[in-house]
């Protein structure tokens, strides 16, 4: 968790949802979606300020390196979602036939019963 603290050059801006002053607004860093971050980070009507120190704006081939990295993790945790809902798709599959395997097994087991008690007439 970090804390950062953003202030608006101008008395009020809005930026990825959110209100701006120039008392400044403290935000926790991970609250906040990739999206904004971009958005904050890459705004020059914005100041970020960490521990009450103002930290200097991003450049293009960070904000592009940035953009990246939330790229790729968006990849990676929809990668995840789709493991875990074929994981239950094979777990649903397999439970379904069991069941059907546990359902035949005394039909079968009646069955024999049902041929051994023949008579020989």
């Amino acid at each position: 968790m970090t804390l950062i603290t953003i202030k608006s050059k101008g008395e009020r801006f809005r930026r990825a949802g959110i209100e701006f002053s120039r008392a400044g607004v403290e935000l926790n860093t991970d609250d906040l979606t990739p999206e904004q971050t971009l958005a904050i980070a890459s705004e020059p009507q914005l100041i970020i300020l960490v521990d009450g120190k103002e930290i200097p704006r991003p450049d293009a081939a960070q904000l592009a390196d940035m953009r990246a990295a939330f790229e790729q993790r968006a990849a990676e945790k929809a990668a995840d979602k789709q493991t875990a809902a074929d994981e239950e798709k094979t777990a649903e599959e397999r439970a379904t036939a069991d069941a059907g395997k546990a359902a035949e097994q005394p039909a079968a087991a009646a069955k024999k019963t049902a041929g051994g008690k023949k008579s020989g007439k």
